[in-house]
């Protein structure tokens, strides 16, 4: 039988929706946050990036982290969910998690993440409006998370949750240009 594999993102959803409804099981509404304030400064942390690369073993990493997660007084249920990551060797994974339980808590808060990618400053009544559209259609209300890039030339890229629109000037030459690739 094929083993079958999966990419990080699956992965870290996989745990993260096992976490996830675990807490719901539990009836627990703060704990994902505390988790999430938690890895979120667990991730930024340089000793973090040198906890995933230590050659220490599982135990001594666990240890490491049980130990801090303790010092903030994390649940039971967040400490073990910690511990079976380090030991099934996932830690690596902790940010993918944390993003995947970022989006769930928004998602129960009837929020989604937005990024849209614009190739210079919008103002407050175009970005308010671009949420009042999205809020529209998703039924959800938009975390507006603005970039600039000016390669896009003109218009916008929007990421809402995993799905991508690029209305960009930059896209929609580089298409011309395929499609002139193969007329010529």
């Amino acid at each position: 039988m094929a083993k079958k594999s999966f990419n990080k993102q699956e992965l870290a959803r996989r745990y993260g929706r096992a976490f996830s409804d675990a807490l719901i099981a539990k009836n627990d509404k703060t704990e994902l946050e505390n988790f999430l304030t938690f890895c979120q400064a667990l991730v930024k942390s340089d000793s973090f990036k040198k906890l995933v690369m230590l050659d220490i073993s599982v135990q001594d990493k666990i240890d490491i982290v049980a130990h801090l997660a303790q010092k903030i007084a994390l649940s039971d249920i967040s400490q073990n969910f910690l511990k079976l990551i380090i030991s099934r060797g996932r830690i690596a994974l902790l940010l993918e998690i944390t993003d995947y339980l970022y989006a769930v808590q928004l998602n129960n808060q009837g929020k989604i993440d937005v990024t849209v990618t614009v190739s210079g400053k919008i103002t407050d009544a175009q970005q308010h409006e671009m949420s009042q559209i999205i809020q529209s259609v998703t039924l959800k209300t938009a975390i507006m998370n603005i970039m600039i890039d000016e390669t896009i030339i003109s218009g916008y890229i929007l990421k809402i949750g995993n799905k991508l629109i690029d209305n960009s000037m930059k896209n929609k030459l580089k298409r011309l240009h395929q499609t002139m690739k193969g007329v010529i």
